[in-house]
């Protein structure tokens, strides 16, 4: 179980259609080293548990990611 700080979170309305808008919770939150990340919940199902859900599944997706390492 890692500590999460939430930075934020913001009310968005996307259009995944043009005649369909759709009212989403954009929650940023930080946790260890990794740098801050936001994850995006549609507002109709959100709830504090989804938010956890949600983060919990992005730490597990972020810390399987392959990061690419180079000099210049």
């Amino acid at each position: 179980m890692a500590e999460v700080k939430i930075l934020s979170r913001t009310e968005l309305m996307t259009y995944p259609t043009p005649d369909h808008p759709v009212t989403v919770k954009a929650v940023t939150y930080q946790t260890g080293f990794m740098p801050p990340r936001t994850i995006y919940i549609p507002k109709d199902v959100y709830t504090p548990e989804k938010e956890k859900e949600d983060i919990k599944a992005d730490i597990e997706k972020a810390s399987t990611t392959k990061h690419e390492t180079f000099e210049v």
